[in-house]
């Protein structure tokens, strides 16, 4: 599955190593009510990977807020930070049902 249509990012979470993995970029479009009661349609960048790979100084971890994600496309690196998609939905979410690969939902914050 990692030669097929899979990309390079860098993940990384505040104090802890980076690392390198594969992951299938997607996204997931949303609608949520504002304070005012306005419709806002939004638009996540969302990354596949597999539960197995995502692991931060030899322990598996799990996606929380704020992590990085950082990704090359054409000479443009893309910084993503991961988020909940609605303020009340979780970050991540298993994207299988035997939960060998895990969905993050994340924002862009920047280009370097």
């Amino acid at each position: 599955m990692k030669a097929h249509a899979g990309s390079t990012i860098t993940y990384t979470r505040t104090g802890r190593e980076a690392i390198t993995l594969t992951a299938w970029p997607g996204k997931t479009v949303y609608t949520r009510v504002d304070e005012n009661g306005f419709e806002i349609k939004a638009e996540s960048r969302d990354y596949i990977v597999l539960a197995e790979d995502l692991v931060l100084d030899d322990v598996a971890i799990q996606p929380q807020m704020e992590d990085q994600i950082t990704e090359t496309v054409n000479g443009i690196t893309y910084e993503y930070e991961v988020y909940n998609l609605d303020g009340s939905s979780a970050e991540w979410e298993w994207a299988d049902e035997r939960r060998n690969s895990i969905r993050i939902h994340a924002k862009q914050i920047g280009t370097r």
